[in-house]
């Protein structure tokens, strides 16, 4: 779970555009340490898409903006209650357990063939892992791929 996916459930659960928000959060006037200057719509669309890095300096506002604790916005219990929330009870990926919501097994299972349990391990976790970290894992590993394959 990462903080730009806890916002747009919670954008979801709020039928709020990500143009409203970006305009709430704007008129919030929060200024970044590095440019001392308001993030664009554009920025603030980025970061809501999990391509920027979300700066630090802008989760006070953000929670403001969204009328939130600033700590829900890492807490993966109110995360899935929020999917759980926006998918219905019977969402294929998150399923309530008495007072604990828990994340269903993927349906899908990846066939190793290596016997090295890291990467057996790698593998099975890979589904709950958010696509930025999968785009930069993918990168990393197709450099050293490359550097592999000159020596």
């Amino acid at each position: 779970m990462e903080v730009y996916e806890v916002i747009n459930e919670i954008l979801i659960s709020r039928s709020l555009s990500k143009r409203d928000f970006a305009k709430k959060l704007r008129s919030l006037e929060p200024k970044l340490k590095s440019t001392s200057e308001i993030p664009t719509e554009k920025v603030i669309y980025a970061y809501l898409n999990g391509t920027l890095n979300l700066k630090i300096e802008l989760i006070s506002y953000i929670a403001e903006a969204l009328n939130i604790k600033e700590q829900n916005l890492f807490d993966q219990k109110y995360y899935n209650e929020l999917c759980i929330k926006n998918r219905g009870e019977d969402s294929d990926i998150y399923k309530p357990k008495n007072d604990q919501i828990s994340v269903k097994e993927p349906k899908t299972k990846y066939e190793v063939q290596t016997t090295d349990s890291y990467i057996q391990k790698v593998i099975t976790l890979l589904p709950y892992a958010p696509r930025t970290m999968l785009l930069n894992i993918i990168e990393k590993l197709e450099k050293i791929k490359n550097i592999t394959k000159q020596l």
